[in-house]
This record gives C-alpha cells, sequence and structure tokens, in this order.
C-alpha cells in the first residue's frame, strides 16, 4: 500500500471524505478515532436481530463490535451492505455475500463508484473486455476485475485491510455451502414458508420512508410484489407503472392482467405503450454508470420513463430474481445423474421431453449425449457445426452449449482451441462462486443481483430511489437454496413456477395466477434500436476496428453487424451486442466523468 494512503486515513479523520460523500444511502457513525460507514441493510449482528432498516441500535452495536473483533464480527453477520471501518491505522472494506451494493478501491482510496479512483492518466483493462466479452461468469459481481487498471472490486464475503506501506490484505470468509435439498416439507408447506418469507422482506423495506411504486407487467413474479405490496398497506398508496409492447400479441394478456392487478389490488396503475420510446437515439449521453451491462438498450428504452414515473426519494419494487430461484431448470438432469446416476434420473428424462412436446427416446439420446465430457462434447460440435442435421446439437436440454460456438470476429489467443478455451475461460469464472455452491447445484451466475443498478438505477440514482428487488433479498436466496426441497422447483408435471403459483394463493388475483402462459419479451425493440441506429453504430464499429487491430476480424466482424440486422443470433452475433454494449458505455463513461 502506498504512502498516500495516510492522506486517505486523514481524509476519514477530518470528516466524511469526499470519495463517499456522493455515494447514495450511506449512514456514517466517528466515535473515539473509528469510523463507520455503512450502505444497504443488516439484519442482525452479533447475535442481536434488528427489528427494521431505521433500529438506532446499529450502527453503535456494529461499530463497537467491529472495534473488539472484526472478523468474528463480519462471519455472523446476516444481511445485503457493504461498509467502511476506519481504525486509526488502517481501512478495512467488506461486502456481504449477496451484496448488490459495491466498493472499489486503489492503492489510495476507496470508493462505492471507479471515477472518483481514476487519474488523468487511467487505463482501461484489456483483460476486463475480454472478459466481458466473453461473458464470464459473475464477472461484475464476484471478480475483483474492474474496467480500470489499477482499480478493484471487493469481492463478496471478503473483508480487506488497506493499511500504509503495506500490500492490500484480503481473506475469504467462510461460509456453508448451498447445497442441492432432497426432502423437506409438502407442497403446502413449503408455499407458505415462502410467502412468509416474502413476508418478511417486503416488512421490512416498508418500513423505510417514501412512497412505495412497483414495476409491474403483468407476470407472475410482478403481480405476485404488487399484490402483496397492496394487502400489506391497505390504505392504499402504492403505485405501479407498466411497459405495453402492444406491437407484439403476447402483451395483451400481459396487459391485461396488471389491469386486473391494479383494479382488485386498488393500486394505481400506469401503462405506457412502448412504441411511444422505441426510438432511441443511442448517440445521445446516457447517465454515469461504472461498467457496461449488455441489456444497456433496455436502460435506454425504460429508464428514462421509469424515472418520471417514481417519485423522487421513493421506494421502486420489482419481481426480478424470481426466476433465478423459483424457475425449473433441464440442468437438474446433470445434478441427478451425479448423484444418482441414470436410473433416478430417468424419470425426469421422460417428464422434460413431454413438457417440450418431444418423444422420450429424442430427449433421451440428447441426454446421453449430454453426458460426454463437456470439453469432448464441444469439440465434436464444432468439428460437426456445417451439418445440417447435427447430432451432437443438444440446444433443448442444454442451450447454454451456444455460449461457446466460434465467435468468427474475434482474435483469441493463438495455439488453443476456440471452444475449449471458452469453456475452460467459463469454468474458472464459475470457480469464483464455488465457495456459495456445491458441485452441480443448478443456478444461475450472481451477477444478476448487480445487473438491475446498470440497467435502470442510473436514470434512478439523481432522484434517490431505492431499487428493492425481494426476490434478490438474501433471506429469499437463503430459504430458496436451503429449504426447498428440489422436486417442488423442478417439477415439469406441473405448469412452470408450480411452488410460487401455490404460494401466491389468496394474494394474486386468480385469473393471473393461473395464467398458462407468461410470455413478455423486448427483444424486438433491440432489432428496433439497432436498425434505427445503424449509421451511427458503423461508425462506432469502424473506430472500435482501428483501436482493437488485435481483437478484430475486420470482414468476420461486418458479416456478423449484416446478421444482426437480420435477426440472426449465433454466438458470433450474441458477443457483438456485447462489444457494441462496451463500446457505447465507454464513450458515455468519458462524457460523463
Amino acid at each position: 500500500m502506498k504512502p498516500a494512503l495516510e492522506s486517505l486515513l486523514l481524509g476519514f479523520e477530518a470528516g466524511t471524505p469526499q470519495v463517499l460523500q456522493a455515494a447514495p444511502f450511506f449512514r456514517h457513525l466517528k466515535a473515539d478515532g473509528y469510523q463507520l460507514f455503512l450502505q444497504g441493510d443488516v439484519f442482525q449482528v452479533a447475535g442481536i436481530e434488528l427489528t427494521g432498516p431505521r433500529d438506532e441500535r446499529l450502527l453503535a452495536t456494529l461499530l463497537d463490535n467491529l472495534r473488539k473483533n472484526t472478523r468474528d464480527t463480519l462471519v455472523s453477520l446476516e444481511g445485503q451492505c457493504s461498509l467502511v471501518f476506519v481504525t486509526p491505522h488502517s481501512i478495512h472494506l467488506y461486502r456481504s455475500a449477496f451484496s448488490p451494493f459495491l466498493l472499489f478501491h486503489s492503492d489510495t482510496q476507496v470508493s462505492s463508484d471507479c471515477a472518483p479512483l481514476l487519474g488523468n492518466d487511467f487505463s482501461l483493462s484489456q483483460e476486463y473486455l475480454q472478459n466481458f466479452l466473453l461473458d464470464y461468469p459473475s464477472l461484475q459481481f464476484s471478480s475483483p476485475l474492474t474496467p480500470f487498471e489499477g482499480v478493484f472490486r471487493v469481492p463478496p464475503h471478503t473483508w480487506m485491510t488497506l493499511a500504509p506501506n503495506s500490500t492490500p490484505a484480503s481473506e475469504t470468509l467462510p461460509f456453508k455451502l448451498f447445497d442441492l435439498v432432497e426432502t423437506g416439507g409438502t407442497l403446502e408447506s413449503t408455499a407458505h414458508e415462502l410467502k412468509r418469507t416474502l413476508e418478511r422482506v417486503l416488512l421490512w423495506h416498508l418500513k423505510k420512508p417514501g412512497a412505495v411504486a412497483a414495476e409491474l407487467s403483468g407476470g407472475l413474479d410482478s403481480s405476485f410484489i404488487t399484490s402483496f405490496l397492496a394487502d400489506l398497506k391497505p390504505s392504499g398508496g402504492v403505485s405501479a407503472h407498466m411497459y405495453s409492447y402492444r406491437k407484439h400479441p403476447s402483451h395483451a394478456l400481459s396487459e391485461s392482467c396488471a389491469k386486473t392487478v391494479a383494479q382488485e389490488k386498488n393500486v394505481a396503475l400506469t401503462v405506457v405503450d412502448s412504441a411511444a420510446i422505441e426510438n432511441i437515439d443511442i448517440s445521445l449521453p446516457a447517465p454515469y454508470q461504472n461498467e457496461p451491462i449488455d441489456f444497456f438498450w433496455q436502460g435506454l428504452l425504460l429508464g428514462p420513463s421509469c424515472a418520471n414515473l417514481v417519485p423522487d426519494q421513493s421506494l421502486l419494487f420489482t419481481g426480478f430474481g424470481c426466476d433465478q430461484l423459483f424457475m425449473r431448470n433441464n440442468a437438474i438432469l446433470e445434478a441427478l445423474m451425479h448423484r444418482k446416476g441414470i436410473r433416478e434420473a430417468w424419470p425426469y428424462v421422460q417428464e422434460i421431453a413431454k413438457s417440450l412436446n418431444r418423444p422420450t427416446w429424442n430427449f433421451a439420446f440428447q441426454h446421453l449425449i449430454s453426458s460426454l465430457p463437456p470439453t469432448l462434447l464441444l469439440r465434436l460440435l464444432d468439428t460437426t457445426r456445417n451439418l445440417k442435421l447435427n447430432p451432437f446439437k443438444i440446444d433443448e436440454l442444454a442451450p447454454q452449449m451456444s455460449r461457446f460456438e466460434r465467435i468468427n470476429w474475434m482474435r483469441l489467443p493463438q495455439k488453443v482451441h476456440p471452444v475449449s478455451f471458452l469453456w475452460n475461460l467459463n469454468e474458472l469464472g464459475n470457480a469464483q462462486e464455488d465457495r456459495f455452491f456445491s458441485s452441480h447445484l443448478p443456478h444461475s451466475n450472481l451477477n444478476y443481483l448487480v445487473a438491475p443498478q446498470y440497467v435502470i438505477g442510473p436514470y434512478l440514482r439523481q432522484k434517490q430511489v431505492e431499487y428493492v428487488h425481494p426476490f434478490c433479498d438474501s433471506r429469499m436466496i437463503e430459504f430458496g437454496f436451503r429449504k426447498v426441497p428440489f422436486s417442488l422447483i423442478h417439477d415439469f408435471t406441473n405448469p412452470y413456477k408450480h411452488l410460487l403459483r401455490e404460494a401466491q394463493r389468496g394474494i394474486t388475483p386468480e385469473v393471473v395466477r393461473t395464467r398458462k402462459k407468461d410470455e413478455f419479451s423486448f427483444d424486438g425493440f433491440f432489432y428496433h434500436l439497432l436498425k434505427h441506429n445503424e449509421d451511427f453504430l458503423r461508425e462506432l464499429l469502424e473506430e472500435a476496428i482501428a483501436d482493437y487491430p488485435d481483437l478484430i476480424h475486420r470482414e468476420a466482424l461486418w458479416r456478423s453487424f449484416e446478421a444482426m440486422l437480420f435477426g440472426s443470433y449465433s454466438n458470433s452475433e450474441v458477443k457483438l451486442a456485447r462489444f457494441i454494449s462496451y463500446l457505447v458505455w465507454k464513450r458515455n463513461f468519458y462524457a460523463a466523468i
């Protein structure tokens, strides 16, 4: 650690340093030369269960226990938060296991944003760029990498110490792994506990000041959240907004369901016809954000409208993150094969085949192919990639395999097999979350926990709106992975999200709860956005070809771009969309700082 950290310690001693002043929702306590900066929620500390987010005991209890034993206090802490603990001689940084509240540090500074840590001659990280383009798992959640050289992210559930004249020291704190839950309560009892867990989460946030608003798409997840909020605030006062893509026939059902929730639950609903906001000019500046996000275009489309619809200093609730916990997944077959063998997995093969309207023999063959070693299967897929009927293409069972197809326009390291390189990089990224999930447990990588703050979050920041995602709450994550038998989630004999539907009984209107389909797609907007901004994007890519000659095959990139304009979406086009999102972010970042 460079001696310049001493000046930062002096800044903490003098008061709240400038790098933290701009961070929203930070709370601060100073006592006897020690300081605590806290962002997020703490549910329990030092064995004391807090009554709510405004419990007056929180800061004093936390600071006192950190002074006595920092490590043990953080190991036992329950919550979703980040904190900076300043002693007379060092600075400690911590992010809880599933905290979306990020902390960044350099050799000399600490901040919740990257920009304050950059000097005038900062450099962009080429390693981060490559990993972002290749969709490195949890890059923006678990990895210490950031888009900038010399700026690092505090990993989740990690305690770091910064001290003058010392190298930053970090310790990964112990965590009891999530594993496959095989036995437990009945459907009815588990649904009841899910309902009570969600109620606990909602009531916690409703103790915070501010108006209550909700994103209501009309789907199962957002309808559950909005309906429950209305029940918990029987005097009314819940508002909601919906974006209805009326050009898409499936959105008629979604809009009807949203209006049903609003009518039966006395929710003030505003419906925005998304056709009115589809012609977005990408060349216009966008709000500051620390990192790129592949779904940046959704922020461009919906962010400004959302900011206009939601009151200042309010709470905005969403149903985001429900799929990651309660959506059935074909990957359960791999887990069962690993644990119990083909005999125990065979009934699931039959059930999944039936749910996909496929002959059992067809799906069984796909399952057999999927049991090959992954790198061998990927090489066979690559070797036979030009066949019209490819026996190794098992998209229905394992759609994630498409992520490892060749990227025609991108130069990868020489003397490596392209698909093996992609697979190994993916496994390296997954390893960062091995301290949370046991092997073969079906789960999404944790990037989803921070994605909203890079999509809609930048548009809400200036209005000091707290973006609340109850299904991303650590209490809900703990419930989903520790208490729910896998058979109640990965149930292919009943409608999807069967457990969630049961939990909604008596809360969500029946016509919404029992809907058979849940289609709600904005993908058509992306293609329209490309066409509307085609000239600008061509200029942006032409500049990138000149800036990154060691990364790009020029002719192949333009072939992929033309394919995107015609709606083709192989892995080359998926990764090109990510490159475009990086270039747009880079342009906006330079304009914002």
